[in-house]
């Protein structure tokens, strides 16, 4: 069973959703999108990811780098991921929930590279997370 299928079942369970099809309505997905990742060797994306964790009521950057984790091919990065994942259930998921509430600014009448609210804004702060992350744990061992 995928992570992905799993975090579909957590989700139906925590919620008592008793079918896809409204596991699909409550989380306002079109219903081939869980037959998809069900049945086909396909992973959640980033944007079903954050929809996930919001319905799971837990850190997006935890789902993230679990997700990292299951791609990687190589057991050294696939350890790195599980890392920062177990870090984010923590003391970091705090940072990374005081990061993504920081204020937003750029320049009056600039046009913006990325909101708060885009997928590129998460993927720079849980890069960012994940550089903090490893500092730390590399100062640990030390």
């Amino acid at each position: 069973m995928s992570l992905s299928t799993r975090y579909l079942d957590a989700v139906r369970r925590r919620h008592r959703i008793t079918s896809d099809n409204k596991l699909a309505t409550f989380l306002k997905w079109d219903r081939t999108r869980i037959s998809h990742l069900r049945t086909r060797p396909i992973e959640l994306t980033e944007e079903q990811a954050l929809d996930v964790a919001g319905a799971l009521e837990v850190p997006a950057g935890r789902i993230l780098a679990e997700l990292r984790a299951e791609r990687a091919k190589r057991q050294s990065v696939r350890k790195a991921w599980r890392e920062v994942a177990r870090a984010l259930g923590g003391a970091a998921a705090a940072a990374l929930l005081g990061l993504a509430a920081l204020p937003y600014s750029q320049p009056a009448g600039a046009a913006p590279l990325w909101t708060p609210s885009t997928v590129y804004y998460v993927k720079y702060v849980l890069a960012f997370l994940a550089a903090a992350v490893a500092v730390a744990v590399r100062a640990a061992a030390s």
